[in-house]
């Protein structure tokens, strides 16, 4: 019993340790680098300039996507070959070990079905829950990243 009692508080505490705060506010300097960059991504992937390329004939498409979501995502989809990730979008402008992170950051994606960092409200208030760093055509993330971890 008392091994028991003293995983839980181990594992209680240690989520406080690790993140050091909230989704959005954490002294954790890792937390806050996840965070900003899933918050630039969303800022503009799927916008003007970086259009999602959704491909109309995956069943990501045809079944996990609301009418809402797809509209949003094929708002600016300028070429139907795009972009399917950020790293996509903005390759010409980041160095090797950016693309090395965003592929990274893509493999976790898919591994936990999830994208963007954080359910607050305030911080994602217009982006959707689509994967920004995996393929976008992977269909819905389930999770928001922070939440998942």
């Amino acid at each position: 019993m008392v091994v028991f009692l003293g995983m839980a508080v181990l594992f209680g505490l240690s989520h406080e340790i690790v993140f050091d705060g909230t989704c959005s506010v954490s002294k954790n300097p890792v937390i806050e680098q996840a965070n900003n960059i899933y918050n630039k991504s969303a800022l503009m992937f799927c916008q003007t300039d970086c259009g999602c390329a959704l491909d109309k004939t995956t069943a990501a498409y045809n079944s996990t996507y609301n009418d809402d979501e797809k509209n949003e995502i094929n708002r600016y989809n300028v070429d139907p070959a795009g972009y399917k990730n950020t790293g996509n979008c903005i390759r010409n402008n980041i160095s090797d070990a950016e693309a090395a992170l965003f592929e990274v950051m893509g493999n976790v994606e898919k591994l936990l079905e999830c994208s963007l960092w954080c359910s607050d409200p305030d911080t994602y208030a217009v982006s959707n829950l689509i994967y920004r760093f995996g393929d976008v055509n992977n269909g819905k993330p389930s999770y928001y990243c922070y939440d998942r971890l």
